[in-house]
């Protein structure tokens, strides 16, 4: 079933009812009939209306329920996997860092997806070089240097 004969999911029409009180338009009736393709083009329009009206809202400011769930997922999955892995303990004193954790890789997933979405431009990295006891003297094996 294509996106112009599947009928629009309760997450965009959700969506859409979010966004209209968000911008304090009375939500239009009608949309339970319309297919998903009409759905995402709706949003669009929600979303460019809401970004040219100057109602943008940042994304630091984003309340909870508008956070990436699939990416924070994904940040909690990965840093769980980790953390399991290198036998760590989650429970008790130790969860504050595990969550720091999800949190810096949920923000590292973020800014990887607005590079891709061009909303944000990559900085050339800095070489990094990695001496070792073939290469150097002993006392630098493992050790990292940054190169300019």
């Amino acid at each position: 079933m294509d996106t112009k004969t599947r009928p629009a999911s309760s997450k965009q029409l959700g969506y859409i009812r979010r966004l209209q009180e968000q911008m304090g338009l009375t939500p239009v009736g009608g949309h339970e009939g319309m297919n998903s393709l009409e759905a995402s083009q709706v949003i669009g329009q929600l979303l460019e209306q809401r970004q040219t009206t100057g109602e943008f809202i940042s994304a630091d400011t984003l309340p909870a329920s508008n956070i990436n769930q699939a990416r924070l997922g994904m940040a909690m999955k990965e840093c769980f996997r980790l953390w399991k892995s290198r036998g760590r303990d989650l429970h008790g004193d130790s969860h504050r860092p595990f969550i720091k954790e999800v949190v810096a890789t949920y923000n590292l997933f973020t800014e990887i997806a607005e590079i891709m979405e061009g909303k944000r431009e990559l900085e050339p990295a800095k070489k990094t070089v990695w001496a070792s006891a073939d290469h150097g003297s002993p006392e630098l094996a493992e050790e990292r240097a940054v190169v300019g």
